[in-house]
């Protein structure tokens, strides 16, 4: 990697400029060529934001089911040990 090149991935890096590397040659392009590749970049980051959003709402609602099977299966054995005790006494 050229020091060029390493300037350029670091002035990328700093938000400052996007680099465009072209072979052994490393160009730092303007502000206003980089509006489509930081555009680009940003619809990128709202797409892997929501699918994390989906994915963490999904995750709810599995732990949401889980936790109101678990809650019938214990109500359930509630009732089943209340009407034994009731059975015994008779």
């Amino acid at each position: 990697m050229t020091i060029q090149s390493l300037l350029c991935v670091l002035l990328l890096s700093s938000g400052a400029v996007c680099c465009a590397f072209n072979g052994k040659h490393s160009l730092l392009a303007s502000q206003a060529m980089c509006k489509p590749v930081v555009a680009r970049q940003e619809r990128k980051k709202e797409e892997a934001r929501r699918i994390a959003a989906e994915q963490q709402a999904e995750r709810q609602r599995i732990e949401a089911a889980e936790y109101e099977q678990g809650a019938q299966e214990l109500f359930k054995a509630h009732q089943e040990a209340i009407a034994e005790s009731s059975a015994e006494k008779q």
